[in-house]
């Protein structure tokens, strides 16, 4: 009877995508791929994170924090199983992922399984993010791949063992993913590769010119209302 318990209390812990980024601003690409990654991992809900001060990006012209948080809560508003947390901009200084992943997971206990979502470039730089070994034992990474991914295979297995760790193995099944005795997984999913930029929307709204179809239009408001980026 004990055992059929804890079966049944590991079968309902929450699946958490945790989303990350500087999010400058938040569009339709990130809504995208989000909604992707959920529906290809069976993810409950998808938590957007705002950095506060991103330590891989130092733009003179980033906007503010609260107003990047503000964008997203307006994109993710339609969107139920979309969330935003202000859990890095509440901290001062800049924003590292294990620790906000630390806080989290301390947040939700043993009723969440974490996934931190995050893109094939930056997963490459991995191993120079702080603490990326106390990361994977707090959350499964799952990476966002082009179309092309399948050629970079190799590539990748050989940064996970070299950089990483010996001990990942890659599964047996169509899913390319890797598992460890002791840290979390590793998974790769593809997704639509919309090629849309922060850099692109900003230098447009710097030229007072529409970005519909870009980002969502409430986000497009809130842009030329508050004069962001001009």
């Amino acid at each position: 009877m004990i055992n059929n318990q804890t079966q049944t209390q590991a079968q309902k812990r929450e699946r958490i995508g945790v989303f990350g980024g500087t999010f400058d601003p938040v569009h339709h690409g990130h809504l995208r791929v989000a909604l992707e990654v959920k529906d290809a991992m069976g993810l409950d809900r998808v938590i957007f994170i705002p950095a506060n001060i991103p330590p891989h990006k130092s733009r003179p012209d980033i906007a503010s924090a609260l107003d990047r948080m503000a964008m997203v809560r307006l994109a993710c508003d339609c969107v139920n199983t979309f969330e935003v947390s202000g859990i890095e901009l509440e901290r001062s200084g800049r924003s590292y992922t294990a620790d906000t992943l630390s806080l989290i997971s301390m947040n939700s206990g043993m009723a969440g399984e974490l996934f931190f979502i995050m893109g094939m470039d930056a997963f490459m730089q991995f191993h120079t993010w702080k603490d990326p070994e106390r990361i994977l034992g707090i959350a499964s990474l799952i990476i966002m791949t082009r179309p092309d991914y399948d050629h970079e295979a190799n590539d990748v297995e050989k940064y996970i063992r070299h950089h990483l760790s010996e001990d990942y193995a890659p599964s047996s099944g169509e899913e390319i993913s890797f598992f460890h005795p002791d840290l979390c997984g590793i998974f790769f999913v593809k997704v639509t590769g919309l090629e849309i930029s922060g850099t692109t929307i900003r230098a447009l709204a710097k030229k007072e010119k529409s970005l519909a179809f870009l980002v969502p239009q409430n986000v497009e408001e809130y842009i030329v209302s508050r004069g962001l980026y001009r």
